[in-house]
């Protein structure tokens, strides 16, 4: 069966770990002065830390989160930037332009990173946004 672009895709770092594991282990039939032992351990642990960082992107990738995980926190950051205002308006301490401000603040902050979750969601997508 044929494999489709994604598969083939996540398949390259593999490959390239390989050839990289393969030129390492015929060293000293490819160079003239072929590596002391130390550092051909010291770049195969390289190969290694780079396939698990490798792992753990696939991982990140391909685990889906929960929808009523989502939807719980959606709904609980609406609830609290909704009731935010509520507790803010009885500070008799500040003036109404500097509460006002402070709610549109948090409000601001608060929505701007559910929109950054949102665009998190899928990093490596086909939209503007990402890491492609």
């Amino acid at each position: 069966s044929r494999r489709g672009e994604w598969e083939e895709t996540m398949r390259v770092p593999i490959r390239l770990a390989y050839l990289v594991r393969k030129a390492l282990h015929s060293n000293t039939t490819r160079l003239r002065v072929p590596l002391a032992i130390p550092q051909e351990l010291k770049l195969l642990g390289c190969v290694d830390t780079f396939m698990s960082g490798y792992y753990g992107v696939r991982k990140f990738l391909t685990t889906p989160v929960p929808f009523p995980l989502i939807q719980m926190a959606r709904t609980f950051l609406f609830l609290y930037i909704f009731t935010v205002p509520m507790v803010l308006v009885t500070d008799e301490t500040s003036s109404h332009v500097a509460r006002c401000l402070i709610v549109f603040m948090i409000t601001f902050g608060f929505m701007g990173l559910e929109l950054v979750a949102i665009e998190m969601d899928n990093p490596f997508g086909d939209d503007a946004n990402a890491f492609n």
